[in-house]
């Protein structure tokens, strides 16, 4: 831990800038516990809850106390979606196991504190590229950003991932700096099991890696064994992960699809769709203060780390443009980043405060704007948070499951693939694909069935079509047209439709 002095804009001893810290730590945390118990729609609902399903399948494969149809159906879906290796879900089934129940509250809170926890590592590199001061600024803007709170309280594999990334990234440069095997393993044991809990963290670790490696002559950074041991132990459990996938379970074959759009770099709509996901993610102003930020750290192996960090992200937008469009938690990484691109700029105004000499009544003032400033924000994600309810959601999809009396011979136009209906409603009917699924498509060059073929293939032998998505029935007049034409409304209420497929209008 740093040694606060006289020079410090925060505090004036080592105790009273770790208590700063824990403040900031606890803050924190208890802005993301509140409203906790909520149901996780309101953030990314297709991956939260298809991380649910995976865990309820988990769970009640040994759960002989579940009826019979529950425990195969529940088990059932966990197998066709299991993709990953097990991480916050298999957390979530011990805790699960030890309170005898399902509770997707205490996966969330896992998250948020993986989250949390992983500021340390945020503070740790940001003190050793600048100081105290700059590492404070860092450590706030990590723990505070709006969307990095929402972001963190998701039952999902990321804030998870995001944790063992930084603190891979601390060991990579306490190893650059000490040169001792022992950071040379933690840094790349603590990458493997990032990349285990999502593979996607190797562009992260590529950056960190690239960030120390190029921080030394070339010559001298080939000849370090250290650094490609480092590189290998976080390579080989996903290898071997993903050698089991393919090879063994032939489950793994479908990730790689639909996935790799690179025309879409000669797009300008890509760029500008990007630009706003990032202005969602981190802000316009942080993110170029942060790019300010970057020139005002010192030239060297400092500055080389950080392009490093850098390099990696956009290596992964570049690679993976559609997602970078589509699903903005993609860019959770560009969090850390710019919050250590803040660092300098937080030390620089912090030095030329203090080189000001404020005074007492000055310093009171200067943690007064910056205490409001935290207070507010802290406010308006507690409004976010409590604005909406979304129990009534999960209410509606369990009523939909018991109104087709747990039937999942159907198909079904329905939010978010169907996971909510899967989970809360315990029915897994075809999905009709929307017209962004069929865009997917033909931006992938694979052509769609003419629609009475296409029509016929999903409703051949299903007992009922479900509409949910009152919007998207809209954007497709000729399914609407076509089921209101040939089949009668088995039940109809507030949200939704059920068509009945066994009796045919004359």
């Amino acid at each position: 831990m740093t040694t606060a002095t006289s020079s410090s804009l925060f505090a004036r001893s080592r105790t009273g800038h770790l208590l700063l810290l824990l403040v900031l730590f606890a803050a924190a945390l208890a802005i993301r516990v509140y409203d906790l118990t909520d149901a996780p729609l309101d953030f990314h609902p297709t991956r939260q809850v298809f991380t649910a399903i995976v865990a309820r399948g988990m769970y009640y494969e040994h759960l002989d106390s579940a009826p019979a149809w529950q425990r195969e159906r529940a088990v059932a879906m966990w197998k066709s979606e299991e993709t990953e290796p097990p991480s916050i879900d298999a957390l979530a089934v011990l805790t699960y196991r030890l309170i005898g129940r399902e509770d997707l509250f205490y996966p969330r809170l896992y998250s948020a504190i993986f989250w949390v926890l992983g500021g340390l590592a945020v503070y740790f590199l940001a003190r050793d590229l600048v100081s105290a001061d700059g590492a404070t600024v860092a450590l706030a803007f990590y723990l505070f950003a709006p969307y990095g709170v929402i972001a963190s309280r998701a039952f999902q594999p990321d804030p998870l991932m995001l944790s063992l990334i930084l603190f891979s990234w601390w060991a990579m440069r306490r190893w650059y700096r000490s040169d001792r095997w022992g950071w040379a393993v933690a840094a790349g044991l603590l990458g493997g099991l990032a990349m285990l809990v999502k593979s996607l963290a190797a562009f992260s670790l590529l950056g960190g890696l690239a960030g120390v490696f190029f921080a030394r002559p070339l010559r001298q950074s080939v000849r370090q064994i250290k650094f490609w041991v480092m590189g290998l132990l976080m390579a080989v459990p996903i290898l071997i992960w993903m050698y089991y996938g393919f090879f063994v379970k032939g489950t793994l074959g479908t990730q790689f699809s639909l996935r790799f759009f690179p025309n879409l770099l000669l797009d300008p709509i890509f760029y500008l769709v990007t630009e706003a996901n990032v202005e969602r993610v981190v802000g316009l102003l942080p993110l170029i203060l942060g790019l300010l930020g970057f020139f005002l750290l010192e030239k060297g192996e400092k500055r080389v780390f950080l392009a490093g960090l850098w390099g990696g992200y956009l290596l992964f937008l570049l690679v993976f443009a559609y997602y970078f469009m589509t699903h903005d938690y993609y860019h959770l990484s560009l969090v850390p980043i710019v919050a250590l691109s803040l660092a300098p700029l937080g030390d620089l105004t912090a030095r030329r405060l203090l080189d000001l000499d404020p005074g007492r009544l000055g310093r009171a003032f200067i943690f007064l704007i910056l205490a409001a400033g935290l207070l507010f924000n802290l406010w308006n994600l507690r409004q976010t948070f409590h604005r909406v309810d979304y129990r009534p959601q999960a209410q509606f999809w369990a009523e939909i499951g018991r109104a087709l009396d747990y039937d999942s011979r159907g198909v079904a136009l329905v939010q978010d693939y169907g996971y909510p209906l899967a989970y809360w409603g315990w029915i897994q009917p075809a999905y009709w694909p929307q017209t962004g699924d069929t865009a997917l498509r033909a931006m992938a060059g694979l052509s769609t069935p003419e629609f009475a073929v296409q029509f016929e293939t999903f409703v051949s032998g299903r007992h009922y079509f479900l509409v949910t998505d009152l919007d998207e029935f809209d954007a497709q007049p000729q399914l609407k047209e076509y089921l209101y034409a040939h089949y009668p409304i088995l039940e109809q209420g507030q949200g939704y439709i059920i068509f009945d497929l066994q009796h045919p209008l004359p």
